[in-house]
């Protein structure tokens, strides 16, 4: 399907660069999910997480951030206990603080990961069984997504549905990490409050296109071509239900899946 194509004003996702590094990792982890309940189907992506020994800090998120469905990326500050995900919805960027049950139960179960040995811990989180590993040769209390709170790295975690799967494929050392902004991201305040939000969208996906509070000005385009409001929303409104139709199942169970 052809893409409306936009002059956008106002509304941009930055990576702006930090200043130098001591020490910092990034990690490649590739995803399998499972998008629709309905269908065995199953997409992997590349996701990336940077993380700041110094500082304390990480962030994780696709590597294709603006073509992934996959489209949470999640920012974690443990010297100030800070953990926040930010996600796109339509045209507009949002925010919300969120808290992970650390309330892993630690097992003897070991195995290698890119050659690290690891051991097993298994967590109940957003509605499922989980089984990570992590490793202690990288002692810092982190991995993929949410997850966290381990006495190591984790570099591989996957729910016992086997919907969802995070594997290490890379480490490496780099200078430093990227800086996420969220300066143009409305807080939701709370859960409520997102999936209300995202209930409305299923009433009218153009609430975000017709409203004052949106930080998107611009033309509608279509294959060159100008065109009208009612066929701009139109488009939109396929394209959300289309989207939904087709990814019903996620990551955490009672959330609700829009882009």
């Amino acid at each position: 399907m052809k893409k409306l194509n936009y002059l956008l004003f106002g509304f941009i996702l930055l990576f702006p660069s930090q200043s130098f590094v001591s020490q910092a990792l990034q990690i490649t982890y590739e995803l399998k999910y499972q998008p629709k309940i309905e269908d065995t189907l199953t997409i992997k992506e590349k996701f990336l997480q940077g993380i700041d020994f110094s500082e304390k800090k990480s962030n994780f998120s696709s590597l294709d951030l603006g073509d992934s469905a996959f489209n949470a990326v999640v920012f974690k500050d443990f010297n100030n206990n800070k953990f926040q995900k930010m996600e796109t919805i339509s045209t507009n960027l949002f925010s919300l603080n969120y808290k992970f049950p650390t309330t892993w139960k630690l097992l003897k179960e070991q195995k290698q990961v890119l050659s690290y040995p690891c051991s097993k811990a298994v967590i109940t989180f957003g509605g499922r069984d989980w089984e990570a590993w992590y490793t202690n040769q990288i002692s810092f209390p982190d991995g993929p997504y949410k997850f966290h709170g381990l006495p190591g790295l984790i570099l591989e975690v996957k729910s016992s549905d086997g919907e969802y799967h995070f594997k290490a494929t890379n480490i490496e050392k780099i200078g430093k990490i990227k800086s996420i902004s969220n300066r143009y991201a409305t807080d939701f305040g709370s859960k409520e409050n997102e999936i209300k939000y995202k209930k409305k969208l299923f009433l009218d996906p153009t609430i975000p296109y017709n409203t004052s509070n949106s930080e998107i000005f611009g033309i509608a385009v279509f294959n060159g071509v100008e065109i009208t409001k009612r066929d701009s929303d139109k488009y939109r409104v396929e394209r959300f239900r289309k989207f939904v139709s087709a990814h019903n199942n996620p990551i955490e169970k009672g959330d609700i899946w829009v882009n």
